[in-house]
């Protein structure tokens, strides 16, 4: 007895859920770190510094700000009022939050060597 099947498999993927990301075509390049505290998002681009970006609306996300231009961020983290951003070379500098869209320079801390 021979076994036949005519059995169909489908399967369907929708990508229709999965949202562009804001700060794509923003032309910020290639991203080494990103933070987000509500619709405003902290992104540390490849060539140095910080940007600022409005995202409240998804469809025009902005930049509203840049930050440190001229140093390079492995990290960024959002710690409250304050977003801490790590550098390369393991300095960390701390912005102040009050105005997000407009962070402040805080302080700054060097690793110290193991």
């Amino acid at each position: 007895m021979k076994n036949e099947s005519n059995a169909l498999y489908l399967w369907v993927w929708s990508l229709s859920a999965i949202a562009a990301d804001p700060i794509d075509g923003l032309g910020l390049g290639s991203i080494t770190a990103r933070a987000q505290r509500g619709n405003i998002i902290y992104v540390a681009p490849e060539s140095g510094g910080i940007a600022v970006v409005d995202a409240g609306d998804p469809e025009h996300p902005k930049v509203v700000d840049r930050l440190a231009i001229d140093r390079s961020f492995s990290r960024l983290l959002v710690d409250g009022s304050s977003l801490v951003a790590l550098e390369t070379h393991e300095v960390a500098t701390t912005f102040h939050l009050a105005d997000p869209l407009h962070p402040l320079t805080g302080r700054k801390a060097r690793a110290d060597p193991a």
